[in-house]
């Protein structure tokens, strides 16, 4: 392949004229998820929809929701999702505040 600065073809031509490219899109291994298939019809639009969706990009909120399960090593998803987790797991999975539990402190203020 020609050097892609010297090039006048864009990535994604590069990409789409790849032979390796399309033999991986006809895998029979590798299939859309049917959320995917079912929201648009026609394939040329679908992919339209889904590539403007990727390039907004996420939330504040959830960019920070990601980051702090990531620095706590906690599972990122719904209550039931994090109980299954904890339940298989047999440990937390739902992010804490920073510092003791409470209960800890109480505890040794007893003592």
């Amino acid at each position: 392949m020609p050097n892609a600065a010297k090039s006048k073809r864009s990535f994604q031509t590069v990409i789409y004229s790849d032979p390796f490219f399309h033999r991986a899109c006809e895998d029979p291994l590798v299939t859309s998820h049917p959320a995917y298939l079912g929201a648009i019809s026609d394939p040329d639009l679908r992919a339209l929809s889904h590539r403007q969706w990727l390039q907004e990009g996420i939330s504040e909120g959830d960019l920070m929701a990601i980051r702090t399960h990531m620095q706590q090593e906690r599972a990122l998803g719904s209550l039931r999702f994090q109980s299954m987790v904890e339940k298989t797991l047999n440990r937390p999975a739902t992010v804490r505040p920073r510092g003791r539990p409470p209960t800890l402190l109480a505890e040794r203020r007893e003592i």
